[in-house]
């Protein structure tokens, strides 16, 4: 890279402090004018030192977590006739857990996700802000409230209602600056509840930069069509439910489950990973085929153990252990939860 200058050395310094700061406080600060701010910006960028404007992780440690944050509201009644329900609301959604769990598992995760400007969306970023994530790409916004997500449980049938109408605004548009972060990580994890032109987006700067794609499939409706184009992905995780519908199959035991999961891979990803939430965990990619059944005493993986799974997962690929490590302390971190 070109020599830069004692002025340009100082803009790097609060670039790196500051990454999404606009060039009018950039120039606020410097004493200079925008402009002038404005060039040695474009100087630092034909010299190779920034890429744009965004947060940048250091030596490709990171990993990038797009997708849905809820607030999970859970009802649960016991009794026949009984008004009455056991009630519980926390954060929840495939970004939110996993997130959660990849930091626990030091690794530097930024969430990419859409809340809303109330009570719920504020809890939710100072609680990712106490267990040490970077919230700044976290898209508040004012149309649609936090996305909830409410499950009654009526003396064991279960019910699943989602406002999820934020989401949508989760567009290439409002992804604008995040180009630097997938150039500056190691990873990028995908759920499959986000626009389909937004994981199109965001699979083509992925492939640009070299980054490999982790695709999360949770089941909705309007998934099947990824399956024709899973070849976007290094890594796709699903359920049994999931995998039965799209290898028109059905899943009895694990054998079952390395069957579809040899399928998947060979359409087009590099590695399939299957949760059989009654029975244990599946992956086939180039190092073979592995099944771990759940440990005794565990009778099935919730939602939330799922994602706890998944961040397992992910942790031993881009830390290069090999499938069956990978799975065996993937599967013992959701069983803890």
């Amino acid at each position: 890279m070109s020599k830069i200058t004692e002025r340009e050395k100082e803009i790097l310094k609060i670039l790196k402090n500051d990454p999404m700061i606009a060039q009018d406080d950039l120039a606020r600060v410097l004493g200079i004018s925008r402009s002038a701010a404005a060039v040695h910006i474009s100087n630092l960028i034909r010299k190779g030192y920034i890429l744009g404007r965004g947060y940048v992780f250091n030596d490709r440690t990171g990993v990038l977590v797009i997708g849905r944050i809820f607030v999970e509201i859970s009802a649960i009644t016991t009794c026949a006739g009984d008004s009455t329900a056991e009630i519980d609301i926390r954060p929840g959604g495939a970004a939110y857990n996993i997130s959660l769990h990849l930091a626990a598992q030091n690794i530097s995760t930024l969430p990419v996700s859409v809340i809303g400007r109330d009570d719920y969306g504020e809890m939710i970023r100072e609680k990712l802000n106490r267990k040490g994530l970077d919230t700044r790409l976290l898209v508040v916004q004012d149309w649609f409230p936090t996305p909830r997500r409410i499950t009654f449980v009526d003396k064991g049938e279960p019910a699943e209602i989602i406002d999820g109408r934020a989401a949508e605004l989760l567009s290439p548009e409002k992804l604008q600056s995040i180009e630097v972060t997938i150039n500056n990580c190691r990873m990028v994890i995908i759920d499959s509840g986000i626009p389909e032109s937004t994981v199109s987006h965001i699979c083509g700067l992925s492939a640009a930069a070299g980054v490999p794609v982790c695709f999360k499939f949770n089941g909705d409706v309007y998934e099947k069509h990824y399956y024709q184009r899973i070849q976007m992905f290094d890594t796709v995780l699903m359920t049994k439910d999931t995998a039965e519908e799209l290898c028109e199959c059905k899943i009895k035991n694990l054998d079952d489950g390395i069957r579809a999961a040899r399928q998947i891979a060979e359409n087009g990803a590099a590695k399939a990973v299957i949760v059989l939430p009654e029975l244990g965990v599946v992956m086939f990619g180039e190092e073979g085929s592995v099944s771990v059944p759940l440990q005794p005493g565990r009778e099935k993986l919730d939602r939330r153990a799922v994602d706890i799974f998944a961040a397992g997962v992910i942790n031993g690929i881009i830390n290069s252990y090999d499938y069956r490590q990978s799975m065996r302390l993937a599967l013992g971190a959701a069983g803890q939860q």
